[in-house]
């Protein structure tokens, strides 16, 4: 051995042996298991997707019985001694919990969240329709017997695209869209306004979530909703803009009037 040539005494060259050994296997493990094949992977996502996959299918359902095995005894000693086994492990932080990583991210400079929408989203679940919604005494709306053309021209005027109905009770039966409104032909311009272009409102309580709002409207396809007290009485509108803007901040629009919507009837 080169030890012994070196005139190292037996025992000696026996441990530096099995040190070189160690330091050796430690290296190639290292370099060509966990460095390369990770580089590689990164570098060169799709081949390495379309070269590793089968060869791990494959080996996954040839060791799946064993594995099965495996899981099987240790889920039985797990409940032997009263602990429920899982499958993944499972993590859950409070919302406070994420505020305070968000924070300690954009302070360490690994997170930026210039535009908000991060603190937005932490900040979303804490919402309610009542505190994102537009009191029914300010909203801009049109009677039930409005024309296409007033429509147009209240368009003009706030920048809006869509206007909460009332009826002749006072009471929002729905909303109309300006879309509907340039579908109809030139000559109904000056006629009452076809009940066929008059949306229908989501309906919403108070303290609904405002995640489940957002999602209700998502379903439905409406852009605005009612939002009644606990007898029933429209108190506000929810409009989706409101929402998102809630979520992802503000949402400029160059054809809005500014403060428009707290007008009165159009």
């Amino acid at each position: 051995m080169p030890f012994e040539a070196s005139g190292l005494p037996d025992e000696a060259s026996y441990a530096v042996s099995l040190v070189v050994a160690l330091l050796f296997v430690s290296f190639l493990h290292v370099t060509f298991g966990e460095m390369i094949p990770k580089n590689f992977a990164v570098s060169v996502a799709d081949r390495a997707v379309l070269l590793l996959a089968p060869p791990m299918v494959l080996l996954y359902r040839l060791t799946m019985p064993v594995i099965w095995l495996l899981n099987t005894f240790a889920n039985l000693a797990l409940r032997a001694m009263r602990v429920t086994p899982r499958d993944e492990v499972v993590s859950t932080f409070t919302l406070e919990e994420m505020e305070s990583i968000v924070n300690e991210s954009k302070r360490g400079g690994t997170v930026t969240d210039d535009a908000g929408l991060i603190a937005g989203a932490l900040d979303f679940g804490g919402y309610r329709a009542a505190d994102v919604m537009v009191t029914a005494e300010q909203v801009v709306t049109v009677p039930e017997d409005v024309t296409p053309r007033q429509v147009e021209k209240a368009v003009g005027r706030t920048g809006f695209s869509r206007f909460v109905v009332l009826n002749g009770e006072g009471a929002h039966t729905g909303y109309v869209h300006l879309k509907d409104v340039m579908s109809l032909s030139a000559s109904a311009f000056d006629s009452s306004l076809p009940v066929t272009a008059v949306r229908s409102l989501a309906n919403f309580s108070a303290a609904d979530d405002l995640g489940e709002c957002l999602a209700s409207m998502q379903r439905s396809g409406s852009h605005l909703g009612r939002v009644l007290d606990e007898h029933g009485r429209t108190i506000g509108i929810l409009f989706l803009e409101d929402v998102l803007e809630t979520l992802v901040g503000e949402i400029n629009d160059a054809t809005q009037a500014r403060d428009s919507r707290r007008q009165h009837q159009v």
